[in-house]
């Protein structure tokens, strides 16, 4: 019955809907390894390429520069640090 109202110009689409996510969870069960490598792979391939990025070095100098100028100019923490 439900098949029978999901039908669209004579397409079954809960069965091609089933098929084609059953076809795919197979395709991905046989090649998880494969897939988790290349996933792998990408991810460490791009953060190296940030990390290396001179740019994005530069800007996490400038945050820790700001915090640490903050945090040495700020009375509260200036008063925790001298009463501790």
């Amino acid at each position: 019955r439900l098949d029978s109202s999901m039908q669209y110009k004579e397409y079954h689409t809960l069965r091609w809907s089933a098929g084609v996510l059953g076809v795919g969870a197979a395709v991905l069960y046989a090649f998880w390894d494969d897939v988790k490598r290349w996933f792998g792979t990408t991810s460490a391939d791009i953060t190296s390429s940030t990390l290396r990025d001179q740019g994005v070095q530069r800007e996490a100098q400038n945050l820790a520069q700001g915090v640490v100028y903050q945090l040495l100019n700020d009375a509260h923490p200036l008063r925790l640090t001298t009463e501790f």
